[in-house]
């Protein structure tokens, strides 16, 4: 794990995938509080259950169908679509729970938005730091990557936890503190980040960036 930090933290490439994943991550905390959401948007218990129906059918399609974009348009570019996706996704959820929309709609988007959201963390912590890691040190460094992402999720859960001590509607909360990190996240992949389809895992070296 020393050397994986000594690694990330000693290339371009790999310090700014670190900040994209950990301040993506920052971004998790209200997916513990969907089926509040729902509950204080107004939802009756039965258009709850019918929206929780639809939620993993869409996540599951669309675990389904990321790594096939991401191979076909690249990583930065499938993280940008997944990430609209996602962002489009929660806003809609908010939205349509707090406001009486159809419940099979609510279970969509909500599903649009998970789906989006570990479809990005997954290419930020695995995909694109592992095609930028050499191969005697990828394994440590996606551990590493892993103790930073905890970190990031776990700052997420706390900002969440004592928002709800001042704010009344956990969806607005929600919605304030993932949208922002995510646009944050999306701006420094599309400024510092290289794209790694195509990398022979072989030979990188993590040097190529810097």
């Amino acid at each position: 794990v020393k050397d994986a930090l000594k690694f990330i933290f000693g290339h371009k490439q790999m310090r700014a995938i670190a900040l994209c994943a950990f301040i993506f991550v920052a971004s998790t905390g209200g997916t513990n509080y969907y089926e509040s959401i729902m509950k204080t948007g107004g939802m009756s218990t039965n258009d709850i259950t019918t929206a929780m129906f639809f939620i993993p059918l869409v996540n599951a399609a669309m675990t389904a169908v990321s790594g096939f974009i991401t191979d076909l348009i690249g990583r930065k570019r499938s993280v940008i679509v997944h990430t609209v996706i996602a962002l489009v996704g929660v806003v809609s959820f908010v939205c349509y729970s707090n406001f009486g929309i159809s419940p099979v709609l609510v279970g969509i988007s909500y599903g649009f938005f998970i789906g989006g959201l570990w479809s990005v963390s997954d290419m930020l912590c695995l995909i694109i730091a592992g095609e930028s890691s050499p191969t005697h040190l990828r394994a440590s460094v996606l551990g590493a990557m892993s103790l930073m992402v905890g970190i990031g999720s776990m700052s997420s859960n706390l900002v969440i936890m004592v928002g709800m001590l001042f704010v009344e509607s956990i969806g607005m909360l929600s919605l304030c503190v993932c949208a922002p990190f995510m646009v944050i996240s999306l701006l420094i992949l599309i400024t510092k980040v290289h794209e790694t389809k195509g990398i022979d895992l072989n030979t990188v070296t993590g040097a190529e960036w810097d």
